[in-house]
């Protein structure tokens, strides 16, 4: 029975009705640091720091003042380990005739269990609290979870995504090609960093800048993906927005200056290579000058919209007319006789 419980990874004891040691295993004894006989016979301040043997004995105290069974969750000073953190289960010792006569106990080290509990804390905190949409797919690609800042950007719930596969925030600005690529390269490497147009409940297009990674089994098969999305809708319109007003007219939003000379470049490249004549028109307004001056320039601005409109309304798709300033416009008319 001594050998059983000394190869025991848990700590198995027993004191008396004045807490002196009973009976004590291995484990225990390789713990504390102390030879069998410093311990047995002995009260626990002979081996133990005052404060953890105060705290067992109050503990000692409970199970012979109610007779009954005790669990309880304790931290022991190790000189090897520091503090470590046992779950014990205490329970009164009685002879053949009922009569009790100690306290037994039985401690197991959940210091590990402990630490995987606090960075399981941890992880769920920042995955509830973090402000990038978060999803965590199965092997096949089934939703198993998403966080609340997924439900803010995309509109879905937790309920209404998980168990689908997240096709469900297709928006259809991707290419099949798109999205073949990025699964190679996951399978390749792991791993995937992009930009994704998704689809809200609402039917708004949103942008995310997305990283997906595996997570692998010990036998390196795929257990879970995750993607970790950033919003980056504002920035790409403000990119956009930005690129437009580069090439177009703030008023009329007609090509401006700079895009006209990029069409006119590449067109008179390939009129010379196809032989093929185009029309260059120049076209400014009379007299615009009186209009600022007599109506005002609101009036002068709602002028120029209208001639923008009247010229577009009557060009060819392949057609560019362009406010190049002022009150002047151009038109490129390709392949015109």
């Amino acid at each position: 029975f001594s050998l059983l419980l000394d190869a025991s990874d848990s700590l198995f004891y027993a004191t008396d009705l004045q807490g002196k040691m009973l009976l004590a295993n291995h484990t225990l004894l390789r713990f504390l640091g102390r030879d069998r006989h410093e311990v047995l016979g002995h009260s626990r301040v002979d081996y133990m720091p005052l404060q953890d043997a105060i705290r067992q004995s109050d503990s000692d105290r409970q199970v012979l003042a109610s007779g009954s069974m005790l669990t309880v969750e304790e931290k022991v000073y190790s000189r090897d380990d520091g503090t470590v953190d046992f779950l014990t289960r205490k329970f009164p010792l009685r002879d053949l005739q009922g009569k009790l006569y100690g306290v037994g106990s039985i401690s197991t080290d959940i210091t590990m269990l402990k630490r995987q509990q606090h960075q399981g804390l941890l992880s769920e905190t920042v995955f509830m609290a973090s402000l990038e949409a978060i999803i965590v797919t199965d092997a096949q690609c089934r939703i198993l979870r998403v966080n609340p800042a997924f439900t803010r950007l995309s509109g879905f719930s937790s309920e209404a995504v998980i168990g689908h596969h997240p096709r469900i925030l297709k928006s259809g600005m991707h290419p099949a090609s798109f999205y073949q690529t990025m699964w190679q390269a996951i399978g390749k490497h792991g791993h995937w960093t992009g930009e994704i147009c998704n689809r809200s409940t609402s039917g708004q297009e949103y942008n995310v800048l997305t990283s997906i990674n595996a997570v692998y089994e010990a036998d390196g098969s795929v257990l879970y993906y995750f993607a970790v999305q950033t919003d980056v809708t504002q920035l790409r319109r403000t990119q956009e927005r930005l690129a437009h007003q580069a090439s177009y007219d703030d008023l009329t939003d007609l090509p401006n200056r700079a895009l006209f000379n990029d069409r006119a470049s590449q067109l008179v490249a390939s009129a010379q290579r196809n032989d093929q004549p185009f029309a260059l028109l120049f076209i400014d307004l009379d007299r615009f000058k009186e209009v600022n001056d007599s109506l005002g320039h609101p009036v002068g601005d709602r002028l120029l919209c209208n001639v923008a409109n009247r010229l577009g309304e009557h060009l060819r798709q392949v057609d560019t007319v362009a406010r190049i300033g002022g009150d002047e416009f151009a038109l490129l008319l390709p392949d015109t006789d």
